[in-house]
């Protein structure tokens, strides 16, 4: 596959993981305070997303289109680790230490469980 149709599928998956997840943000944050929910659930999303395609391709090969455009493109637009850095400082400039540990250890450990969850599925 040339590295332009690569570029495609890439953006193609990345416009449409970046328009899903300005969308979960906006239903999921209603307001800017405690946890936010729409980068957490997105993050959490994009894992399982991830677990199950890789459970897929180990049973039958996925096309290298699909891959890029689910993994690359769509998880990557639609998972946000660059905007849980900056909520994360945003907490502890507030001093919510608490709402940052848990916001940390649950993403942290559920996007690793979920992960592993997706992949088990996709591989029933």
């Amino acid at each position: 596959m040339s590295i332009g149709a690569q570029l495609f599928w890439v953006f193609i998956g990345g416009g449409v993981g970046s328009i899903a997840r300005l969308l979960l943000s906006k239903w999921a944050n209603p307001s800017a305070d405690g946890i936010p929910w729409g980068t957490f659930l997105a993050n959490m999303i994009a894992c399982t997303i991830l677990g199950l395609l890789i459970a897929v391709d180990e049973k039958s090969a996925i096309e290298t289109k699909w891959k890029l455009g689910i993994a690359t493109g769509f998880c990557g637009g639609f998972s946000t680790f660059s905007t849980f850095g900056l909520e994360s400082l945003v907490m502890i400039r507030k001093d919510e230490w608490l709402t940052l540990l848990a916001y940390v250890i649950g993403s942290v450990t559920l996007g690793i469980l979920c992960v592993y969850l997706g992949k088990k599925v996709g591989s029933l």
